[in-house]
């Protein structure tokens, strides 16, 4: 009888430990579950601390590139898009004029003054992705652009590799009626944009490139 006894006491402890072993796969497995479902969740997103917008201007007759960027601009966009198509089309973006950096004290004081100070609404440049043509790789999107008071849409192609997006726009400043900024800023920096053909000139056109690096799950994996 004795002997019986320690039988059931030993088989109920066997019993007790494998059941406190399938109970701690279990919470294993929810958790590996939930994240799991987790990564599924997840989709593109567009990180501002990883986005730059940088512009190039022409001087001289040669038209000789003058760069710089801003330091200043906020974006609004969907969360966890399914796509980064998704992620672009109806992304907001807000940039702040006097925020415009050419490495170079003097320029940037004039730009502000000559070129941004005779605009209406000069403090800032307004946008928005209309749509987007293409697939995660690449396509045109149409951007709209409000600047002095006027508002235009271009095209502006893009190209996506390892979840950068490099999205090129070319402005015509004369469809946002700015020439009379570009002209005030030329006059003032008159010997500055002179060429070896002593012409003095600033052109109407800028180039506009922002790369951005999307929070999400690779295309390519």
């Amino acid at each position: 009888m004795k002997r019986s006894t320690t039988l059931i006491l030993i088989s109920l402890a066997i019993a007790g430990w494998q059941g406190c072993k399938s109970s701690n796969n279990s919470e294993n497995t929810e958790e590996g579950q939930t994240e799991t479902a987790e990564d599924s969740a997840s989709g593109y997103s567009v990180q501002e601390a990883y986005t730059n917008v940088e512009w190039t201007a022409y001087k001289t007759t040669a038209r000789v590139p003058v760069k710089g960027s801003f330091k200043e601009f906020h974006i609004s966009a969907p969360e966890n898009a399914e796509s980064i198509t998704s992620v672009l089309t109806g992304l907001t973006f807000e940039i702040i004029t006097s925020s415009s950096f050419s490495n170079e004290a003097s320029r940037d004081a004039k730009i502000a003054q000559f070129f941004y100070g005779t605009l209406a609404s000069s403090d800032k440049i307004t946008g928005k992705i209309e749509s987007v043509n293409g697939t995660d790789t690449g396509g045109v999107a149409m951007v709209a652009i409000t600047l002095n008071d006027s508002t235009n849409i271009i095209e502006a192609p893009y190209s996506i590799k390892d979840n950068q997006v490099m999205l090129n726009a070319h402005i015509e400043l004369e469809k946002w009626n700015a020439v009379k900024g570009i002209d005030a800023l030329n006059k003032v920096c008159e010997m500055l944009h002179t060429g070896a053909d002593g012409k003095s000139k600033l052109w109407s056109d800028v180039d506009v490139t922002v790369t951005s690096t999307l929070k999400g799950n690779s295309p390519a994996s």
